[in-house]
């Protein structure tokens, strides 16, 4: 299973699982659990022998086109070596056979492992997904998601109560029925006291829609703590001072990056790098997180596009 977010032509920034079955197939089940998350390995309900597997798996005919970022289920094989010469010459193998997709790279995997806050997430995970018989009628309605993985909040249409991200799949999410709320952008005191008002009038963090024609939030300031902004160069500053809205938005990333896991952080931060090495740059720049704070590296872990200031 790869999860993928292409960063240049050929070049894959990839989380990728590696199971190995001990020469049994996997269950029907566990297939059933990745179509829950949108990840197929041939096309869905299809006993159609003649199509482009990776065609399809590009741009999911058939099936929701939404999920297609998510990740895709590679079978043709994955082989682990200790050689860059070797891993060259089984690609250029492969290729020679005719095989449809073949990327090499580094990959740093570790033994997996959940902590106790871990499994009780999964528990409860478990429990939604693999849930059967007809939908509780209360649960059908108007979602609001927000993903604390991406620092987004989406509004979607559902059948039953969500246990994932709509755009990215992860779990790690916070949910209500109703609307996305949304407020005016004009507003009284500090920009600062704004983002609590607006990102936390539901109870929980969420990110609104800031609009001119619009209700004012509560005046009430949450007593949120703001996520401290730590070595911002001077460029993305003034561009934070010109538009609010991009300061609120590193605020938002900031808030949801502090409430990773420290490996979360670690393995964003080392993913980073990688793809802002591969991609030419060549400052250097700290692997550890600050110890008080929210830096360049970790808000580029959720937004790529700020990359170009690192």
């Amino acid at each position: 299973m790869n999860q993928q977010d292409e960063k240049d032509d050929g070049v894959l920034a990839s989380i990728v699982v590696l199971i190995e079955w001990g020469g049994r197939k996997p269950s029907s089940t566990f297939y059933n659990r990745l179509h829950s998350y949108g990840l197929y390995s041939r096309e869905p309900e299809s006993a159609k022998a003649e199509y482009s597997l990776m065609d399809w798996r590009a741009s999911r005919k058939g099936h929701k086109k939404s999920d297609a970022h998510r990740g895709l289920i590679l079978q043709e094989g994955a082989i682990m070596v200790s050689s860059v010469q070797l891993a060259n010459d089984i690609a250029g193998w492969a290729k020679a056979e005719g095989c449809s997709f073949v990327h090499i790279g580094h990959l740093v995997t570790k033994e997996f492992s959940m902590s106790a806050k871990d499994q009780q997430a999964f528990e409860s995970l478990q429990k939604n997904i693999g849930k059967r018989g007809p939908k509780r009628q209360a649960e059908v309605g108007q979602y609001v998601v927000t993903c604390m993985s991406e620092a987004k909040t989406y509004q979607v249409d559902l059948e039953a109560t969500p246990f994932q991200c709509p755009y990215c799949g992860g779990s790690n999410i916070v949910a209500r029925m109703g609307k996305v709320n949304q407020f005016q952008l004009k507003f009284e005191g500090t920009p600062e006291d704004y983002w609590k008002r607006t990102r936390f009038a539901s109870g929980s963090f969420e990110v609104p829609e800031l609009m001119s024609a619009a209700k004012s939030p509560h005046l009430l300031v949450p007593e949120v703590d703001v996520p401290n902004l730590l070595n911002m160069p001077i460029s993305l500053k003034e561009r934070c001072d010109e538009d609010l809205q991009t300061y609120w938005h590193l605020l938002d990333i900031a808030y949801c990056v502090e409430r990773y896991s420290e490996i979360q952080r670690l393995d964003g931060r080392l993913l980073t790098i990688n793809s802002y090495i591969i991609s030419g740059g060549t400052r250097s720049m700290s692997f550890n997180p600050p110890a008080n704070g929210v830096d360049l590296l970790d808000l580029a872990i959720v937004d790529g596009s700020l990359a170009e200031y690192l």
